[in-house]
């Protein structure tokens, strides 16, 4: 699974200089600290098309950021998947709204790819 903007984004190429492409986004990981708060922590990179990678790192949320974002996707969740494609659907969910943000483009404007 990963995220595919529908039309080109900007971005910083280098330290002066932007670039414009399609860009994916994957995530890598995803580390709950359930002792600690139930924060999130979400390993993530955007690449463009040729697999070039543009940016990587890792995103924290708290638990009222999660609920946050829970309540904005969770109505396309599809209810035919099993827990943990739910689970992974949802993460990617949250990730459109994070990147869309990063991006400055609508949710809209990116799809989910299941591959």
């Amino acid at each position: 699974m990963k995220l595919r903007t529908k039309i080109e984004v900007s971005f910083n190429d280098g330290i002066v200089s932007q670039s414009s492409a399609i860009v994916e986004g994957l995530l890598n990981s995803s580390h709950q600290m359930l002792r600690f708060g139930f924060d999130y922590n979400f390993g993530f990179e955007y690449i463009k098309e040729d697999g070039t990678r543009i940016a990587q790192g890792d995103f924290p949320l708290t638990k009222e950021e999660v609920n946050g974002l829970y309540e904005i996707v969770k109505s396309s969740i599809p209810v035919d998947l099993n827990y943990i494609d739910a689970t992974l659907y949802l993460y990617y969910l949250g990730m459109r709204v994070k990147m869309a943000e990063t991006f400055g483009v609508s949710i809209n404007d990116i799809e989910i790819i299941n591959d």
